[in-house]
This record gives structure tokens, C-alpha cells and sequence, in this order.
């Protein structure tokens, strides 16, 4: 009777995290969709490529986390990384983009915070139980390529969690001065 009860209660935490998970896919794509509105009102075309980047890195680094995955990005899967990261890279990007035609600072910024969210995952190593560590969407293992662009990857991580703290205070700075 146990084992049953247990299996049940798996079976209910297991639909209720599904649900979950589609329920904030849906909610993101909602406040994605709004974020495109309002950048749309301001008529500036350079902003709504800022977030189209910002659309095409989120995608690209999905697509490295299903094609790369191994233990590391299982584990990390578990701890909801993949999921719980890309929101707090488009809540911060998404507060910053309207403010960008303000500051060239914050417009720089903004693009190194791209790119290195982009390198950092497509340059993750992973591996599984058998044969050597791969990366760039499981196209490279190579030992040695493997390595250093592991190193790569954590040097992009650095540089990502810095840019996108002076992405923060930027943005804060911007909107002092438009008010």
C-alpha cells in the first residue's frame, strides 16, 4: 500500500512540475510579446534588433543545452538552470532595452552580455558515461580543444556576471536621469 501511495505521489509532483514548466514557458512568451509591444511604441528600430538578439541568444543557447547534454547539464537540469537563467536574462535585458537609445554605455554593455551568455553555454563542456568531453553542440571533442574552451566558458561566465552588473547600474543611472 505504501508503494502505491508513493507512486502516486511521484506521478502527482512529476505532472505538477510539468505544469509548471509549461505554465512558464507561457507566461514568458506573454511578457515577451508585451516587452515587443512596448519597444515597438518607442519607433526605434535599433532597439527591436537589440531584442531580437536577445531572442536569437535565448534560443541558441537552448538549442546548445539539448544538443550538448550530458551529466553536467543533466545535473544542472535538476537544479533548474536551464530554465530559471534564460528568465533572469531576459528580465534584466528587458528592463534595459527601452532605456538603450540613452546611453551607448548600456548599448555595449548589453552586447558583451550577449555574446559571453551565448559562449558560455556553447562552450560548456559536458560529457557521459563513455568516450571523451565534447562542446560547441556536441560538434567538438577534441581533449585538448575541450579544454580550452572550457576555460573559455568560464572565462565568458566572469565576464558575463560583471557586464551584466554594469548593465544593472547603467540602467539605474538612465532612468535617475529621465526622471
Amino acid at each position: 500500500m505504501d508503494f502505491q501511495l508513493s507512486g502516486l505521489l511521484i506521478k502527482a509532483i512529476g505532472i505538477f512540475i510539468l505544469l509548471a514548466i509549461i505554465g512558464g514557458f507561457v507566461f514568458g512568451i506573454v511578457c515577451l510579446i508585451r516587452l515587443l509591444l512596448k519597444i515597438i511604441k518607442l519607433k526605434q528600430p535599433r532597439i527591436i534588433t537589440y531584442y531580437v538578439i536577445m531572442i536569437l541568444c535565448i534560443l541558441t543557447v537552448a538549442a546548445s543545452w539539448i544538443l550538448n547534454m550530458g551529466w553536467y547539464r543533466v545535473i544542472l537540469t535538476w537544479l533548474a538552470v536551464p530554465f530559471v537563467h534564460p528568465v533572469i536574462f531576459a528580465v534584466i535585458n528587458g528592463n534595459v532595452l527601452p532605456n538603450l537609445i540613452y546611453s551607448a554605455k548600456l548599448r555595449v554593455y548589453t552586447l558583451i552580455t550577449y555574446i559571453t551568455y551565448v559562449l558560455m553555454y556553447a562552450f560548456f563542456p559536458d560529457g557521459g558515461d563513455v568516450g571523451s568531453a565534447y562542446v560547441f553542440f556536441g560538434l567538438i571533442n577534441n581533449s585538448t580543444a575541450v579544454h580550452i574552451l572550457g576555460v573559455l566558458s568560464t572565462v565568458s561566465l566572469i565576464v558575463y556576471i560583471i557586464f551584466t552588473i554594469l548593465q544593472i547600474i547603467e540602467n539605474g543611472k538612465v532612468k535617475k536621469k529621465l526622471i
